[in-house]
């Protein structure tokens, strides 16, 4: 009864989850293997290559490790420090603004 009132076909449904889901594609790949009807070597083959697959997607990733800059890359020299201009403050550059903004209006009006 679900499959009927399904608003997605299921068939569909599979499919999504074969891209979105890696590791629900690499246990159908291992499960095709088991029941399809082949040597035992040509199976050892195969599991022996997906079955590692599988863990590594089922194993969480790693934490990140933070980056952070070294000390001596962050500091100035003391050339940098006396040839290194005043940053213009934030209420100057609004001040600019304005006044640029206020003049040219008037030439176009």
């Amino acid at each position: 009864m679900a499959r009927k009132m399904a608003l997605v076909p299921q068939d569909h449904v599979s499919e999504y989850y074969e891209l979105n889901k890696p590791e629900i594609r690499v246990e159908d790949n291992i499960s095709k293997i088991l029941n399809e009807e082949k040597t035992p070597e040509e199976k050892d083959k195969l599991l022996s290559h997906w079955i590692p697959k599988y863990q590594r997607l089922m194993r969480p990733p790693p934490p990140q490790k933070p980056f952070e800059i070294p000390k001596e890359l962050l500091q100035e020299t003391e050339a940098e420090q006396e040839i290194s201009s005043p940053a213009p403050s934030k209420l100057n550059m609004i001040a600019k603004y304005i006044a640029y903004t206020s003049a040219s209006q008037t030439f176009t009006t």
